[in-house]
């Protein structure tokens, strides 16, 4: 088991990667890591799918954290979907690298994407 420890930890410091797809408060997202510092994000907002690829985002292995860095692309779509998020201060990506998916919350709802 020492060796599942060493490989949990390993991926925790590796931080997010591959295909996270879920139901966040109404929108079908979809998150394709496709680097340690750069994701794909897609979703359907009112039945129109949106993307904005190549997203930078920083990963703090110590709390799961995945801060995206100054996004108009996601700024935007988050004010279309009209749900009163904000992207800026109410969303928050965290990885839990024990079940490899990714968290999203919004304001006080929290989504498992895996």
């Amino acid at each position: 088991s020492g060796s599942t420890s060493a490989a949990i930890a390993d991926g925790a410091l590796a931080g997010p990667r591959g295909k996270h797809c879920g139901k966040a408060m109404g929108l079908n997202m979809k998150l394709d890591f496709t680097g340690s510092s750069s994701m794909d994000l897609s979703m359907t907002v009112s039945g129109s799918p949106k993307s904005c690829p190549g997203e930078v985002y920083n990963y703090n292995p110590a709390t799961g954290r995945i801060i995206v860095e100054s996004s108009e692309c996601l700024k935007r779509e988050f004010r279309r979907a009209g749900r009163g998020i904000d992207f800026a201060t109410g969303v928050k990506f965290e990885y839990v690298a024990a079940e490899n998916a990714v968290l999203f919350t919004t304001m006080t709802v929290t989504s498992e994407l895996n």
